[in-house]
C-alpha cells in the first residue's frame, strides 16, 4: 500500500470510529390526541438540533394506544432514550423519575380504550438522575422540577415500556421522560425555549452514561532538609 493509501485508511478509521463513539439517542414525541389539538412535543422533537457528541434519532408517535409496541424496535442499540410529552395544566418544565403500571380508561386519539385492566400498579423507576437534568433546563431560562407521577395516560405508558425494556437489555439504555408544559409566548414560555431546554436536559442525560474519570493523583513533593 502506498503513503497516500495508508493514510486514507488512517483517516477512514478515525471517521469510522468517531462516529462509533457518539452516543447513540432516540428522542420521541407525541402527535395530537383529544383536547390537544397541536402537541408542542411532536415540533420540538423536529426541531432539535444533533449534537456532535450524539446520533440522534427523533421519532414522533401516534398518540394511541396500539402505537406502544412500536417503541421496542425503536430502542435497540440506543444508549440514551429521552422521550417527550406535553402535560396541558402544567406551568413548568417536568422530569418524570417514574412510570407506574397503570392506566385509566381514556380515549386515544383513534377514539379507543386501553384494553381492560388496571395493570399490576408495579411502580418502575429511572437510574437517570433528575437533579442535573432539572439544573440544566432551568439554566436554559425554563422553570423545571422532578416530579415522581407521569399520569395514567400514553406518556407513563409509553415510559413505563421504554423503562421495562432497559430492565431487559444487555446493555441498558438510560430513560427519561420530559413533560413540557403548552408553549404561552405572553408568559415567556416559546417553543424556541422549550426546545432549548430539551436539548439540555439531553446534553446532560448523555453526561450520566459516561463512565467517571479516574483520578489523577499528584505526585508526593519531596521536602529538602535545610
Amino acid at each position: 500500500m502506498t503513503a497516500r493509501g495508508k493514510h486514507m485508511a488512517r483517516a477512514d478509521v478515525r471517521r469510522r470510529g468517531g462516529a462509533a463513539g457518539r452516543t447513540a439517542v432516540l428522542v420521541t414525541g407525541f402527535g395530537p390526541f383529544p383536547g390537544v389539538p397541536v402537541n408542542p412535543s411532536e415540533a420540538i422533537v423536529a426541531r432539535l438540533g444533533a449534537a456532535t457528541s450524539t446520533r440522534l434519532r427523533r421519532q414522533a408517535l401516534a398518540t394511541t394506544w396500539a402505537g406502544l409496541p412500536a417503541l421496542d424496535g425503536l430502542l435497540a442499540g440506543v444508549r440514551v432514550a429521552v422521550h417527550v410529552g406535553v402535560a396541558p395544566r402544567s406551568h413548568r418544565l417536568r422530569i418524570e423519575t417514574t412510570a407506574v403500571d397503570a392506566r385509566d380508561l381514556a380515549a386515544d386519539a383513534a377514539g379507543r380504550l386501553p384494553d381492560e385492566g388496571a395493570g399490576s400498579g408495579a411502580v418502575r423507576r429511572s437510574r437517570a438522575v433528575a437533579a442535573p437534568l432539572v439544573a440544566a433546563a432551568q439554566r436554559s431560562g425554563v422553570p423545571a422540577a422532578a416530579s415522581g407521577d407521569a399520569g395514567r395516560y400514553l406518556c407513563n405508558a409509553l415510559y413505563g415500556r421504554s423503562l421495562a425494556a432497559a430492565r431487559r437489555a444487555v446493555r441498558p439504555h438510560l430513560a427519561v421522560f420530559v413533560h413540557v408544559p403548552p408553549p404561552a409566548p405572553q408568559r415567556g414560555r416559546r417553543l424556541a425555549d422549550l426546545t432549548a431546554a430539551v436539548e439540555a436536559v439531553i446534553a446532560a442525560l448523555v453526561v450520566q452514561t459516561r463512565p467517571p474519570r479516574p483520578v489523577r493523583r499528584q505526585p508526593k513533593s519531596r521536602s529538602r532538609a535545610l
